[in-house]
């Protein structure tokens, strides 16, 4: 290797290094669903005893159709990770078979039509069974398991405009048609439980007339209606067993949620006392392994998607999961609470155009509401930061009922406190908060209550606001989006609306004055996009937003501090404007939360990330030298990303120029035949260690006191993932020690590909 030519031009080649390395792994940034369960209604729940499963949830409508399994535990409702399954759909049926041991679904409403498929689920893996008969394709039915039929039964249910008063029964391999000239009328949305003896009871649903309130049983004769008077009539309802009693519980009477319980025992229905449950419909009910019924989700009285759980337990309802993620809307805020390891969620708007003032917090895949009694007024398109002076999130204005406000406010992670400052920038609503590198908070653009399109930039200090005058400054804009470059020490700013005409431009704040930047490329001219800066990818995410012709796009940018780069993903959320987003610094991904596509209010959350996440890690500890112990780090949190600059400094060199040795190691467990790390006392270095093998060296001439070295790490794929890990060597004859050298800290790094 020419040595010289490194020394001359600063820098190393990495890829000669990189030539050591073999490898086939390849990778690419990725966006993924969220492991959470969202709110949804019209899914199905059975129990699934004697598996590690206990209950299962699947599928239901989250403003859309999904295909998603998730088992009930101890502790709340988690996905299962499964590979075939059933397309996505909402209000199947699912019935725990105890004679086959394993989960039977059939039917359902897709986005083409209704389901006619049966599948089954043994607690690991979905079957689809492919019977030689079945009923019609149906939704909304009911099916249970009736023992002393030794299968599944089927009454029920509507395709399109046509409702279904059929019995089906499945042995685990057929569908049969039962003939019965006793039955209830045709139906939909009916509810139905077991009974102790095995029996099955159905109350209510949909038919011709409109709701009913009838109450029926079947057993091996057929069915038998039961007469007396009964509860007020409902679809979508809840029916469990509960000892020697039925208990209905919710659903809709046509006009409303209900959460009124009744009892049916020895024949005779009873109002009980008031339930703690929210008023809901379409809800799914099973029994849990240890015999308490569980309910999740459904709709409230609103027709808003809920995304609890909760049990059953003699007597009343006891909430075992909170609603794991809030529900589908846009306009909300969001920013990563650094002390707190936390993403914070506040406000927006749902699909019924009712502002928000719920606040969430997320850590990994958990969701939890905050429940301060103080908090901000409802709102949308408000803005918020994290702001490290005040130890918490801070969001200033939005849209409320009364129109745009000028209120700052601070959430420390558990309240809310309101912050009164005498100078304050205009009410306003579509505007964009970042925290700059300092720590302070950047205001830019927005709205005004008169409609006016801004284009003041305000800071926020521990003083208060304060209204800047840069020499520059983009034009006047609103639906915009910011976020800080951290390791470059600027704002950046891209896009947005005039009031007339989507954007497409890129501006930078260093602190004093704006720049209009000019790169190669950039993403097409647009509104409402989502924005934030990536840590751990050391480049700036951009995701959809709202094209010049007013429709939602699903594209994803990455702006490394130079151009703006198409990150192409295998699993792209849906195409949406006005989503909330977040860079998780701790778990390094980037969050969007919600938006929509004039359509949907995706009650959705997306994580962004390289399957193999770019590191370097320090794992070994330096010896002393005359003017310390040399200290390696990397600047910035620099990583070695492909197409990006690995920049490194050593500290606490010699004072005089001498020779550097930057090691280069590809293994980590031994070398020469000697374990790792090696004590390099006999080789007149004591207290010295060697982490990694000595595979690679390359000399530089340091100046004293520090050196900076930027290594370029090229584009080859087939590298990504590869491990290596440096030392440097140092020259120092007054170090102290026999040898004359000291040897620095110990990195581990892992090359990525964005």
């Amino acid at each position: 290797m020419d040595f010289p030519k490194r020394l001359l031009n600063g820098t190393f080649a990495m890829h000669l290094v990189l030539c050591f390395f073999v490898a086939n792994a390849r990778g690419q940034g990725q966006w993924n669903s969220k492991n959470l369960f969202t709110p949804r209604a019209n899914s199905a729940a059975c129990t699934m005893p004697g598996s590690n499963t206990q209950t299962l949830v699947f599928g239901g409508d989250t403003g859309v159709l999904d295909d998603q399994s998730f088992a009930q535990s101890g502790t709340g409702i988690v996905r299962l990770q499964v590979a075939a399954k059933p397309p996505a759909r909402s209000g199947h049926m699912l019935s725990f078979d105890a004679l086959r041991n394993r989960a039977t679904l059939f039917g359902g409403q897709g986005t083409s039509g209704a389901f006619g498929d049966t599948w089954t689920f043994d607690g690991t893996n979905w079957t689809n069974r492919l019977p030689l008969t079945s009923p019609p394709p149906r939704a909304r039915a009911v099916m249970l398991f009736h023992s002393a039929s030794q299968g599944i039964i089927l009454f029920g249910g509507q395709r399109s405009q046509l409702l279904f008063d059929e019995t089906w029964s499945f042995d685990g391999t057929t569908w049969t048609q039962q003939a019965h000239s006793v039955r209830p009328p045709a139906r939909h949305r009916a509810t139905a439980t077991n009974l102790q003896g095995g029996d099955l009871a159905m109350f209510g649903g949909e038919g011709s007339l409109g709701i009913r309130n009838d109450t029926w049983t079947f057993g091996l004769s057929g069915w038998t209606q039961t007469p007396g008077v009964a509860p007020p009539a409902r679809a979508d309802a809840v029916l469990i067993q509960s000892g020697a009693a039925l208990l209905l519980s919710g659903g809709t009477d046509g006009s409303r949620a209900l959460q009124d319980v009744w009892a049916l025992q020895s024949g005779v229905w009873s109002l009980r006392p008031p339930s703690a449950n929210l008023p809901r419909y379409a809800a799914a009910a099973a029994v849990t392994a240890n015999g308490q019924w569980l309910l999740t989700s459904g709709r409230d009285t609103n027709g808003a998607l809920l995304g609890d759980a909760l049990l059953f337990s003699a007597v009343s309802w006891t909430t075992t999961a909170p609603a794991e993620a809030p529900s589908g809307r846009t306009g909300a805020c969001a920013a990563f609470d650094a002390v707190r390891n936390e993403v914070v969620l506040f406000g927006g708007v749902d699909a019924l155009s009712q502002l928000l003032d719920d606040t969430f917090t997320m850590r990994g895949t958990i969701w939890q509401q905050n429940a301060s009694a103080t908090r901000p007024s409802a709102r949308e398109h408000a803005a918020m930061a994290y702001n490290p002076t005040r130890n918490g999130t801070v969001m200033f204005g939005g849209r409320t009922s009364l129109g745009g406000t000028n209120d700052t406010w601070q959430f420390d992670g558990t309240n809310w406190q309101s912050l009164p400052f005498s100078a304050l920038p205009a009410a306003r609503q579509f505007h964009a908060l970042v925290m700059e590198p300092a720590g302070s908070l950047l205001l830019f653009g927005g709205t005004d209550n008169n409609f006016s399109v801004l284009d003041d930039t305000w800071r926020l200090t521990a003083g208060g606001w304060q209204v800047l005058a840069p020499s520059h400054k983009p034009s006047a804009r609103q639906y915009h989006a910011m976020a800080t470059f951290l390791r470059n020490n600027y704002v950046v700013l891209f896009g947005g609306s005039d009031g007339a005409t989507a954007l497409d431009d890129t501006w930078t704040f260093d602190g004093s004055d704006w720049s209009q930047a000019t790169p190669a490329t950039h993403p097409s001219a647009r509104q409402y996009h989502a924005m934030t800066f990536a840590s751990e990818r050391n480049e700036i995410l951009l995701f959809g937003g709202l094209d010049s012709n007013f429709l939602a796009l699903q594209d994803t940018f990455g702006f490394n501090g130079i151009t703006w780069n198409p990150r192409p993903s295998a699993n792209l959320p849906g195409a949406r404007f006005a989503a909330a987003m977040a860079s998780d610094a701790v778990r390094e991904e980037t969050v969007l939360i919600g938006g929509t596509d004039s359509a949907t209010w995706w009650p959705d959350c997306h994580t962004f990330r390289s399957p193999i996440n770019a590191q370097y890690l320090l794992v070994g500890s330096g010896c002393s030298g005359s003017n310390g112990v040399p200290t390696l780090t990397a600047v910035d949190n620099s990583r070695p990303w492909m197409t990006d600059t690995l920049q490194l400094r050593v500290d606490g060199l010699p004072l005089q120029p001498s020779p550097l040795v930057m090691i280069f190691g590809y293994t980590f467990t031994n070398w020469n035949g000697a374990p790792l790390p090696i004590d390099l006392s006999s080789y007149g270095m004591p207290g010295c260690f060697l982490h990694e093998a000595f595979d690679e060296t390359l000399l530089y001439i340091q100046p004293g006191r520090f050196f900076e070295i930027a290594v370029p790490v090229p584009l080859i794929p087939h590298m990504n993932g590869q491990n290596f890990a440096n030392q440097v060597l140092v020259v120092d004859p007054t170090a102290g020690n026999p040898l004359g050298v000291t040897i620095s800290n110990a990195f581990r790094g892992v090359i990525g590909i964005r």
